[in-house]
């Protein structure tokens, strides 16, 4: 193999941490040297937990704005985009490229260079995909100039793509999705990898022997996440008997609806060991998200539930389903609000320990788990 390169001009400290340690991890396998290319605070975070082998990496740091906010995000898609146009040109024609982040404003400009620089390209795709989707409600003007660069991209029906150039999925689901809103001539240059995750040893523990049950959801809190089913659920269930909470923060609106109906929240981000503890006492993790949620993007919430063997209590949406049926069921699914009820008043006499799911699902989803499949597919885009 040619030079390889692995590339993320948008991430900032431990952000898109998980996906982006597991994938140089895997990437480590199939090469021996890698040039990293990247923020100093995002390479320090991703470092810290890869396990690179004989891999020599040399680091190539990039400044980007640390900051969080909408406006150091634009600068960073800006900013990030014009870092890839500079390596894209800079790197001896027929190098390996693999992008962890697929920052649309790139890839017309990608797609044009490409033909003259014969790079092998991969590309990570993630949230970025449900750009493609109809949109729902009101969006900003830089979140608008974002969905119209990925619609002229993927969804332009003459659009022909290098040979060279391809994109990474997250999941067999996402792939089938995608395929419905792609031009047919675009469907060979994606494939799909399960989302790596590195899980530690935890052993399932059951909530302590009490006369209540824990039932909370994790991560912010917002009317996008079911704000609204949360509230209907408190209403509807016995609040002694069924304590529930958000681990996480709680958008304003929430405050005081949640605190009036005896939902245990926190009214700001908690620190990391905080929000571990607390979920750790929890008898099941509650998923809100709309049923037409995560067509074409991995839950990255999800995993947390896995990690920490929690069964979860969820509305179905394409994501979770294809987990349940991949790997077994880890929980429950249901189609409404109203069946969530039903499900939490039935606790007593469910099952609720899905061990053997959390162990198949920790295994099969592990970088070394994953590894011959990415290089088969990998190797593929060689040919």
């Amino acid at each position: 193999m040619n030079k390889f390169c692995y590339i993320n001009t948008f991430s900032i400290g431990c952000h898109h941490e998980m996906i982006n340690t597991c994938l140089l991890e895997m990437c480590c396998n199939i090469t021996d040297s890698i040039d990293y290319y990247g923020c100093k605070s995002s390479i320090d975070t991703v470092l810290s937990g890869t396990e690179v082998g004989s891999c020599k990496l040399k680091r190539h740091e990039l400044w980007l704005p640390q900051k969080a906010n909408k406006i150091a995000t634009a600068f960073r898609y800006i900013i990030g985009a014009l870092y890839n146009i500079y390596i894209l040109l800079r790197i001896p024609s027929k190098s390996t490229l693999f992008f962890s982040f697929n920052n649309v404003i790139f890839l017309n400009i990608l797609s044009f260079l490409q033909r003259k620089k014969k790079h092998t390209v991969f590309i990570c795709c993630h949230g970025e995909l449900e750009l493609l989707l109809p949109q729902k409600g009101e969006i900003g003007f830089f979140a608008a100039f974002l969905r119209m660069n990925a619609k002229l991209f993927f969804l332009k029906k003459n659009r022909y793509l290098d040979s060279k150039l391809n994109f990474i999925v997250l999941g067999d689901v996402i792939l089938e999705n995608l395929k419905i809103l792609l031009p047919e001539q675009l469907h060979d240059r994606f494939f799909s990898v399960d989302h790596p995750y590195h899980f530690e040893d935890v052993r399932y523990t059951k909530g302590a022997e009490r006369d209540f049950y824990n039932i909370g959801t994790v991560g912010v809190m917002s009317r996008s996440k079911g704000g609204d089913d949360l509230s209907y659920i408190a209403q509807h269930v016995d609040i002694d008997k069924y304590h529930l909470s958000v681990i996480g923060s709680v958008e304003s609106e929430y405050l005081k609806p949640f605190a009036d109906l005896g939902i245990k929240m926190h009214h700001s981000y908690i620190p990391r060991t905080q929000f571990e503890s607390e979920v750790r006492e929890l008898d099941f993790i509650l998923f809100l998200y709309p049923i037409d949620s995560y067509k074409m993007i991995a839950s990255g919430a999800i995993f947390d539930a896995i990690r920490l063997k929690k069964p979860i209590i969820a509305i179905r949406n394409d994501y979770f389903t294809y987990l349940f049926r991949k790997y077994g069921p880890f929980g429950y699914l249901v189609d409404s609000k109203e069946d969530i009820v039903g499900v939490i008043e039935m606790i007593p006499s469910l099952n609720t320990d899905f061990s053997d799911s959390f162990n198949i699902l920790r295994g099969s989803l592990s970088p070394q788990r994953l590894i011959s499949e990415f290089q088969q597919k990998v190797d593929k885009c060689f040919c």
